[in-house]
């Protein structure tokens, strides 16, 4: 328009991207499906207290499932459900539905052959950090 009308040229409109949070920290994903795997990885491997940042001391990791599966924090959503994909289990966050497949659908679960670490998709496999 500009070059041969020598006419200004509109502005764009800005498209607005929606952004999906994760309940644990400030981080958001343009993905939705990109959120589970941050849980899992960064969230996921600390077992040593609330990832929704409650006072709860936690010293085992039996404690740590039955904590997230009473927890009280206003960062779990009422409304929030994860379906296990392999069954009909619905449980009210995603760490409780990572923590439920590795136990129950190990045979789905992918292993790295040098630390033993187990992870729900392949891909999380090959963006960990072997620490040996």
């Amino acid at each position: 328009m500009k070059e041969f009308h020598n006419a200004p040229m509109p502005p764009r409109p800005r498209l607005q991207m929606t952004r999906f949070p994760c309940d644990m920290c400030s981080k958001t994903f343009v993905r939705k499906a990109s959120m589970p795997e941050h849980v899992e990885l960064v969230h996921f491997s600390d077992k040593t207290s609330c990832p929704y940042e409650c006072e709860t001391k936690i010293d085992s990791e039996a404690v740590w499932v039955t904590h997230l599966e009473s927890c009280e924090s206003p960062k779990i959503t009422a409304n929030s459900e994860c379906v296990c994909q392999f069954c009909p289990g619905v449980f009210r966050n995603t760490l409780l539905r990572i923590d439920h497949h590795l136990r129950e659908h190990g045979e789905k679960s992918y292993s790295c052959c040098v630390c033993k670490g187990m992870f729900t998709l392949p891909n999380l496999l090959q963006k960990h950090n072997c620490r040996y």
